[in-house]
């Protein structure tokens, strides 16, 4: 079995009627990017591999994956013809990937959590990418943010007397869809892209039914990310960091990318099915 993450995938809001058409451009194009920055900027390539397009109910499915290379090196070896050490080049340059796929109607990614390629590192590299490509058509971004378990954030709560202090990136809702009636229209509305919100009371916040609720709504839904929630019991403060809550599933593994396509699109519908929790 191997783990996947889920998130939801932004593009800038100038460019959403491309969101479709430039993915495929994106994940279809044989290119090497460079890694600018970041842990192993400068030592390795990126690329985007065994893509695979497909439809599925009213929606497309698109398949790749993400490819890390390490750039070519030269490598002390025994040269037993001269019988001595000598400095040769690999034939073939090391590699890791991770699996991915996209479903384009609900801006939905599923990608292979692997230990090669940390989460962060996926993010930036895709984003960066799509930069890459793209750079000389507009200024667009593409970024993405993945979903955090609220409901295990609420019962971690639970254990405290009160809660102090939210911290938050939210961003509007992208397609259109979920619990957030108030605060998504006053994004819209105001025309922000994103936006970082530190809520707090020493006496404590009332999360359920209100404004804090549906901003935590958004932003465990990959419309933004939750920072920091300060809680109390008595007078200890912890941080709550929902970042290890992120969002992952189970798969059935495959080194074949036609079946592991085939076992990541199960999986969503399942999911969907499940309570359309995605």
């Amino acid at each position: 079995m191997s783990k996947v993450v889920v998130g939801k995938i932004h593009i800038s809001n100038w460019a959403k009627d491309a969101f479709e058409s430039r993915l495929i451009t994106l994940l279809s194009t044989k290119k090497k990017y460079e890694q600018a920055s970041g842990k192993g900027a400068g030592r390795f390539f990126w690329t985007f591999s065994n893509f695979i397009e497909g439809d599925l109910y009213d929606d497309k499915a698109l398949f790749a994956r993400l490819v890390k290379i390490k750039k070519q090196t030269n490598e002390t070896v025994f040269d037993e013809a001269n019988w001595s050490p000598a400095r040769l080049a690999r034939d073939s340059p090391y590699a890791s990937f991770s699996n991915f796929m996209i479903f384009p109607i609900k801006h939905i990614i599923l990608f292979e959590d692997v230990s090669s390629i940390s989460i962060n590192i996926f993010k930036q590299m895709f984003s960066s990418m799509y930069a890459q490509l793209f750079s000389g058509m507009d200024l667009s971004s593409m970024w993405m943010d993945p979903l955090v378990d609220k409901e295990n954030i609420l019962l971690r709560l639970k254990e405290f007397d009160k809660v102090t202090k939210i911290r938050l990136v939210v961003t509007p809702s992208n397609p259109d869809s979920g619990d957030w009636r108030t605060m998504d229209p006053l994004l819209k509305d105001s025309h922000i892209a994103k936006g970082i919100l530190e809520l707090s009371n020493e006496e404590g916040l009332r999360i359920e039914g209100t404004m804090i609720s549906e901003t935590l709504n958004l932003a465990t839904m990959g419309h933004g990310s939750p920072l920091a929630i300060y809680a109390k019991k008595g007078d200890e403060e912890q941080v709550i960091i929902p970042d290890d809550g992120i969002k992952r599933l189970r798969v059935p593994y495959s080194d074949n990318a036609e079946t592991f396509a085939q076992n990541l699109t199960q999986l969503y519908i399942k999911s969907m099915h499940d309570g359309g929790s995605l």
